[in-house]
């Protein structure tokens, strides 16, 4: 049997908590570069809608679109 001192046992629970907190920062960081992938998207879309709607005689301003990112 294995017998561990103080030093030893909080050592190893530092350890198992850095490497949760390093999994978790990974996690979010795939998780924002996915949603900025997403907002890049959709104002690509907006900006093909505007520039339909120009083309159609309308713009942002007359129709109520806001593409401001508030």
């Amino acid at each position: 049997m294995i017998i561990l001192n103080k030093e030893q046992i909080v050592a190893n629970n530092l350890s198992g908590i850095i490497a949760n907190q390093a999994l978790l920062i990974a996690t979010q960081g795939e998780q924002l570069q996915s949603l900025n992938n997403e907002n890049d998207q959709l104002k690509s879309k907006i900006s093909e809608l505007e520039t339909q709607l120009k083309a159609r005689g309308g713009d942002s301003e007359t129709t109520g679109t806001d593409t401001d990112n508030r």
